[in-house]
């Protein structure tokens, strides 16, 4: 990024200052720089929807498919089911690698989430959300979810994970209410 902002200051003093023409080398250098940057971008792109939950609605369709199939007796259903499942597998997977885990405050209180990278908790208002997290404190109890679930925090104090996929991976991955911290990094969390 500092290499891009250098190119880019050398190419525009030469050109309003007259310092000389711009050469196909200074161009050249500060293309591929800023098409690096791009790529890294892509590389680096998160998904903040909750894509778990299309994974649900499409392993309900393709549960239809298989109990059609089998009152049919078609094997074309069969074909149905096993799209759906492999655009479900896709979303999951998109989800699972690309999705930020999610706390979404419906409550009328303020609760505190653990941010993925530091140690200092952050404030999420009443019907705030907060992206990229580690876990949160809700009502007393500290909660740790796993990468690319969403989680809310509703205002008679229930706190659930928003899709039946999205619970299965938590539990799978490690997401759990703490009864201590898990570490340094945890116990700023529990001290709020």
């Amino acid at each position: 990024m500092q290499e891009k902002i250098m190119f880019c200051v050398i190419i525009r003093a030469k050109d309003l200052f007259g310092l000389g023409s711009i050469t196909f080398f200074d161009i050249n250098i500060y293309y591929s720089l800023k098409q690096q940057n791009t790529m890294d971008d892509k590389k680096n792109q998160t998904i903040k929807a909750d894509l778990y939950f299309v994974v649900d609605i499409f392993i309900i369709i393709a549960i239809v498919f298989i109990i059609i199939g089998i009152i049919k007796k078609e094997k074309i259903y069969g074909v149905g089911m096993v799209s759906t499942g492999i655009i479900a597998g896709l979303i999951f997977l998109l989800q699972m690698y690309k999705g930020k885990s999610v706390v979404h405050n419906m409550s009328n209180e303020v609760i505190y989430a653990k941010p993925e990278e530091g140690t200092e908790p952050v404030a999420v208002p009443p019907h705030g959300e907060l992206y990229d997290i580690d876990g949160f404190k809700a009502n007393g109890k500290v909660y740790k979810i796993s990468d690319g679930v969403h989680a809310r925090v509703f205002k008679n104090g229930i706190t659930m994970v928003t899709s039946i996929t999205g619970y299965i991976i938590s539990k799978l991955r490690g997401g759990v209410i703490l009864s201590a911290p898990k570490d340094g990094g945890w116990q700023k969390l529990f001290d709020r």
